[in-house]
């Protein structure tokens, strides 16, 4: 089809688990970049994939870029607050995935069309018994739009969250979906992808580990995910994570091409109430994915 869109639809599958509505599972926050895809239960920079988290959200506001090979970039805006016992959040995803001439057989130009997918969400956490057990629920509309065709569906991510002692487990339903209209007439099912992860924080270090993993019955395929967050000062922040999909693509014995497959690593630094987060993943020897965000809290 589309070198770009299709060049990105690859590179979504070799991440996730998600085939369907692929735009979906596309990495729009500059905190997933660094965290290799996981990062579900740290507080700091949190996209809310988990909506639990929410009741561990200050007031702000988030913006993040994130670029894509092939000039595809995707952007998200997110805001939480709090109003009384409930623990809201707001999120729009975008994808844009640029510009593309239309050509007849001839190879005639005859005008130009873009191609884009946006996700609006709402996300709800409330705590429902004391602070150890948590809920949460994300909906919203997705959107995805080529040239003058469109496809939409309504989403919900429902979640768990419970804090132990030692450690915090969640589980989330991911993206389960009613498709509203597709881009053809055969009827598409959206399966949700079932994530489960695990966090620990460390006491005598500043460290924080989180293990999470991510599994659908449409690809009948489960990605695991190691992220960490290292804060050695107040205002200082290092992240990092690697996923099982790097087992895929190590290939020969060619340290360097081998080293940095399939990881993530970025740094964040807080300035009064504004935070800058710069993320990078690798996931080639020659093929990196960029982010910046910045959030401000009110």
């Amino acid at each position: 089809m589309i070198i770009k869109i299709f060049s990105l639809l690859v590179l979504i599958s070799i991440m996730s688990a998600q085939n369907a509505f692929s735009g979906l599972s596309a990495w729009t926050h500059g905190g997933t970049v660094g965290y290799s895809g996981g990062g579900y239960l740290f507080s700091f920079q949190n996209a809310f994939r988990n909506a639990a988290m929410l009741v561990d959200a200050e007031r702000t506001v988030q913006l993040s870029l994130v670029r894509y090979p092939a000039e595809v970039n995707a952007q998200s805006a997110i805001i939480n607050g709090k109003i009384k016992d409930h623990h809201l959040g707001f999120a729009i995803n975008n994808i844009n995935y640029g510009i593309f001439e239309s050509r007849t057989a001839d190879n005639v130009l005859t005008g130009s069309f873009s191609a884009n997918d946006t996700h609006i969400q709402i996300g709800y956490g409330r705590f429902i018994y004391k602070d150890k057990i948590i809920a949460g629920l994300n909906s919203g509309l997705f959107f995805s739009q080529l040239e003058k065709t469109n496809a939409s569906l309504i989403t919900m991510s429902p979640s768990a969250l419970l804090r132990a002692t030692h450690f915090t487990a969640a589980i989330t339903i991911e993206h389960y979906g009613k498709v509203l209209d597709s881009y053809t007439s055969h009827s598409e099912h959206l399966t949700p992808s079932l994530v489960f992860s695990l966090h620990r924080a460390l006491n005598r270090y500043p460290l924080e580990l989180e293990l999470s993993s991510v599994s659908t019955a449409e690809t009948n395929k489960r990605v695991y995910r190691v992220s960490a967050l290292y804060k050695p000062y107040n205002n200082l922040y290092f992240k990092g994570g690697v996923s099982s999909n790097r087992l895929d693509r190590i290939s020969g014995d060619q340290l360097r091409r081998n080293l940095f497959n399939d990881m993530g690593f970025g740094v964040g630094y807080a300035f009064d109430n504004i935070i800058i987060d710069c993320n990078t993943f690798t996931y080639s020897d020659s093929h990196s994915i960029f982010s910046i965000a910045i959030s401000s809290k009110f």
